[in-house]
């Protein structure tokens, strides 16, 4: 008897701890910030206006670097943490709490304020107003405490200390942990396209991340933006610099999805999926050709030439119709690289053809010419995507290569090929 009461009590006692721990439990679910999201790194909350989203960094640096850094992270929408009023202090003394507790190293971290010698205070580089509030909250002195480079007035910058949770004064020299503020979230979150990115007031070239609907799901997507050429606003799909990164023998999976580094510095392919997606995004689509010099050593024609020539109603289709490609002329104004008829247009209706999937009627096209990764049909009088090196003769139609002004085949050391909503 006294056992079943024994078991019985241990019994009432589990349920109790399990009822304690389910209690703590669904507190923490109920009681978590409901604002606050974490993205790719980036931590988001509506405590900051348009819900801005900041960046922990545990590696410490000088304030010019960390500042470079952050402009890095974000194509210039990014800087160093502005604080403007008490409830984001608190937010980011919490954040750094819980944070910097796994980093020895970070006693302190940079805030992006700098000494104006102007107004003799600190601003924010961000553009937000520096509420003389925070010199009495924090007891800011005038005093740079760093013993590190230079002791000049223009050398003093802000940090926020982790175990007073106070500003202190530092030369920009002091090597720090530091947080990024992505400060345009809101201004660019629907954008789909470069051209989208431009409206919003992105300048830089490089590499953005767009948010493309599908399904009612929102999937996010990095492009490479040109935006100076032309007006910019131009997604770049293709870029061939040096013939390091091999095209041509590439699958059809890998064609589908891309490869290569995407960056105006490197060569790569978008990714026939996303191209379809984004070049069928809008009614009315342009496509440029850029191409740089002629590399056959036979003929000094186009050796040190620029060409280019812009098309319209361009269009991928999708993989049910083997990326059918389309593209039309305006010529005689469409460029110098195109004589309006035998040209990349040309293609308009052709398949897209891989070395594991030819849908060229003329195999020896993709096998014996390697014109692979391309819109064939019996070969083509463009492949930018082919051997770098044509396999059999310059200026014959091999490798990769382009039929200039409709009579001469060249075969470019650089190309690159970007598309634009026309609106």
């Amino acid at each position: 008897m006294a056992r079943s009461k024994t078991i019985i009590g241990l019994a009432v006692g589990v349920s109790l701890v399990l009822l304690s721990s389910l209690s703590i439990l669904l507190y923490f679910l109920l009681h978590q910030d409901a604002d606050m999201v974490e993205e790719e790194e980036w931590i988001c909350s509506s405590v900051y206006q348009r819900d801005r989203c900041l960046k922990v960094i545990y590696e410490t640096s000088n304030w010019k670097n960390a500042e470079q850094y952050c402009l890095d992270e974000q194509q210039q929408d990014a800087y160093l943490l502005s604080i403007a009023n008490l409830k984001e202090q608190k937010f980011v003394k919490d954040l750094l709490r819980r944070k910097s507790a796994s980093s020895e190293k970070c006693n302190n971290f940079w805030l992006g304020a700098e000494w104006n010698s102007t107004a003799q205070q600190f601003q924010w580089i961000d553009g937000q107003p520096f509420s003389s509030f925070m010199y009495r909250t924090h007891h800011i002195s005038n005093k740079t405490t760093s013993n590190h480079g230079s002791d000049e007035l223009e050398s003093r910058r802000l940090a926020f200390n982790t175990k007073s949770f106070h500003w202190v004064v530092q030369n920009q020299d002091q090597p720090n942990c530091f947080v990024c503020l992505w400060n345009s979230r809101e201004s660019v979150k629907n954008a789909s396209d470069c051209q989208d990115l431009k409206k919003a007031g992105k300048s830089r070239n490089g590499l953005y991340k767009i948010n493309l609907i599908d399904q009612e799901k929102v999937e996010s997507h990095k492009i490479v933006c040109d935006m100076e050429n032309s007006g910019g606003g131009w997604t770049v799909f293709q870029q061939r610099l040096d013939g390091k990164l091999v095209f041509w023998n590439k699958t059809w999976e890998e064609f589908k999805n891309g490869f290569g580094e995407k960056s105006l510095h490197s060569e790569f392919w978008l990714g026939n999926e996303l191209l379809h997606r984004l070049s069928t995004n809008h009614p009315s689509v342009n496509l440029k050709v850029q191409l740089w010099g002629d590399r056959n050593p036979y003929s000094n024609k186009y050796t040190n030439d620029y060409l280019e020539s812009d098309y319209t109603d361009f269009r991928v289709g999708d993989e049910s119709t083997s990326y059918t490609f389309n593209a039309a002329t305006q010529w005689p104004n469409n460029g110098n690289a195109s004589g309006g008829w035998f040209d990349i247009t040309c293609a308009s209706g052709a398949k897209f053809s891989t070395v594991d999937r030819i849908n060229d009627p003329l195999k020896t096209c993709v096998h014996d010419f390697h014109l692979g990764g391309w819109w064939l049909h019996y070969c083509t009088f463009a492949a930018l995507n082919g051997e770098y090196d044509p396999p059999i003769g310059w200026a014959d139609g091999y490798g990769m290569m382009w039929l200039a002004n409709g009579i001469y085949i060249i075969n470019p050391r650089k190309t690159r090929l970007m598309f634009r909503k026309n609106t």
